[in-house]
């Protein structure tokens, strides 16, 4: 007796992660022509479905509906599975939550695929979205990807945007020999106030990054070519560089500048333990970003040493301050400290402290405090210390209480 097909009243797998229920029809003539249904589930991230599939070794349509944790369809064709297999396919999700797929990211919204085809060595597809990140306004997102093979791909494009503003990447990525990637970020139009409500703004700019993760190390790049536009209204510049290499981190003229305010970081910091850093920031209108403060304000900074023990060396000098309701017509301060950095207990030991204060009135001298000893914290706060003040005028926090104080001041102590 000859069989022509085979009924499969129930093909049931069962495994620790996946499973699937199956039933149907297989002829044994020509191509093989089938029809099968049933369920799957994956445990991990609580996923389960429906599938069917019709067709024959030739031409075979699949259909996948995914029921919970959040509705989702994906209708697929496979041809000539036998010689040169081909595959197309095009899914969309019903509103999804990814906390609901146990993944604890405040993140919701939908997903569809455009377009996908491929090979048994090739793919590529078009993709977009709609993404609301909790406390945040909604975004859209498209996408286009493409490979050769599986071993990496390229991203013609990925974009993301909130009306006019738009942030687009463009790149390679390859998982063999080690996770590298080489690529562009661009954006135009972004507006800083959708995060940030007190700093409105208009901001274009392209960064350029690549990097490797591998058994030899890490590698990382980041350049930004271009950066520019206004920040709360004021004329916006950015540029420099950092590395990451065998040899350490390398900041390479790394600055900001929004109007008069200014951030710079240059320096290392070396897998010999050693660094070397010098930052530099300030701002002659604090109010520009700081409302609730007024005055201008500088700051030059270096660390250099050990990392475990780096030297601090700080030089402050504002004029004008109007900061928290006191106000203050020259404010000066030199730093020079060692830092003593561990994971119970740290501390600062303060070879040299020197704090000039002057206050908004014509018959008042400059109050000065000079400072040495050494604080710790931790499980406890100790400290200390050695002070010398003159012309200490206590009016200028609590105004009923106007003098002119010199003093040596001695003390020490701790508190849990």
């Amino acid at each position: 007796e000859q069989y022509t097909s085979i009924d499969l009243q129930r093909v049931k797998l069962d495994l620790r992660d996946y499973g699937v229920d199956l039933q149907g029809q297989i002829a044994f003539s020509q191509a093989w022509p089938l029809e099968l249904k049933g369920t799957w589930q994956v445990a991990g991230p609580g996923l389960n479905g429906n599938v069917h599939a019709q067709g024959d070794l030739d031409e075979l349509a699949l259909s996948l509906n995914l029921v919970a944790p959040a509705e989702a369809t994906l209708q697929g064709q496979i041809t000539d599975v036998l010689n040169d297999l081909h595959w197309q396919a095009t899914a969309k999700t019903g509103h999804l939550q990814l906390r609901d797929m146990q993944v604890a990211v405040p993140v919701d919204g939908d997903l569809t695929v455009v377009e996908a085809s491929g090979t048994t060595g090739s793919y590529r597809a078009t993709l977009a979205a709609h993404v609301h990140y909790q406390g945040y306004p909604p975004m859209q997102a498209e996408a286009k990807i493409l490979a050769d093979d599986y071993t990496g791909l390229t991203v013609e494009y990925l974009a993301v945007h909130h009306e006019a503003a738009r942030l687009t990447t463009r790149g390679t990525i390859h998982w063999s020999n080690g996770f590298s990637w080489q690529a562009e970020l661009e954006g135009k139009q972004l507006d800083p106030s959708l995060f940030a409500k007190k700093w409105p703004g208009n901001i274009h700019g392209l960064i350029q990054t690549q990097g490797k993760l591998g058994a030899l190390g890490t590698s990382l790049a980041v350049h930004i070519n271009s950066l520019g536009g206004e920040l709360v209204g004021f004329p916006l510049t950015g540029s420099g560089s950092m590395t990451l290499d065998r040899h350490g981190l390398q900041f390479d003229d790394l600055q900001l500048h929004a109007g008069s305010a200014q951030a710079q970081l240059d320096g290392r910091i070396a897998k010999d333990n050693s660094l070397d850093l010098i930052i530099r920031a300030g701002s002659d209108n604090l109010s520009t970003f700081f409302p609730e403060y007024a005055g201008r304000i500088h700051l030059h900074g270096t660390a250099t040493g050990q990392q475990e023990n780096p030297g601090i060396n700080l030089v402050l000098k504002g004029s004008d301050l109007d900061v928290a309701g006191y106000t203050l017509s020259k404010l000066q301060a030199d730093l020079a400290a060692d830092l003593v950095l561990a994971e119970k207990a740290s501390s600062m030991k303060i070879n040299k402290l020197h704090l000039l204060l002057g206050q908004n009135k014509e018959d008042k001298q400059d109050m000065s405090l000079d400072a040495t000893g050494q604080v710790g914290w931790g499980e406890k706060l100790s400290w200390q210390a050695t002070l010398h003040g003159e012309q200490i005028d206590p009016g200028i926090f609590f105004p009923e209480w106007a003098g002119n104080i010199t003093t040596d001041i001695t003390s020490q102590g701790q508190k849990k």
